[in-house]
């Protein structure tokens, strides 16, 4: 009974549980591929100092930061978007300006890491 209960030991020791999925900053950092309210894609990037940028309309720009593994990112605009990771699965949740990011936001969408952002047309100033 002793050499059973001394294997049973070893084997948890050795064997821990299964990690979490990774929801810290940098899992964060880079481009995401998302969708607004009517289903349209657009694209967020979230850079390692903490600005954000995104493709939706002619383009927001922002911040964010980490909370509770949530990437809460604020629009000059005033919109917030979270992105976060719900059983493995990234999404993203939308809120206008001066909503409570507590609530269930207005839109919803899968977010999906992309290595780079897809060639969206040229820039055409003034």
């Amino acid at each position: 009974m002793i050499t059973f209960s001394l294997i049973l030991s070893l084997f948890f020791s050795c064997n821990p549980k299964p990690e979490e999925p990774k929801t810290g900053r940098e899992e964060y950092i880079g481009n995401w591929r998302v969708a607004d309210g009517q289903g349209k894609i657009f694209f967020i990037t979230l850079h390692e100092n903490g600005t954000s940028t995104s493709t939706w309309k002619k383009g927001d720009k922002g911040t964010w930061k980490i909370e509770q593994g949530k990437a809460i990112v604020t629009w000059d605009s005033g919109w917030t978007d979270i992105l976060y990771n719900e059983e493995g699965i990234f999404l993203k949740t939308s809120y206008p300006p001066n909503a409570p990011i507590q609530g269930p936001g207005i839109n919803h969408s899968t977010a999906k890491k992309v290595e780079a952002l897809p060639f969206l047309g040229f820039y055409q100033g003034d």
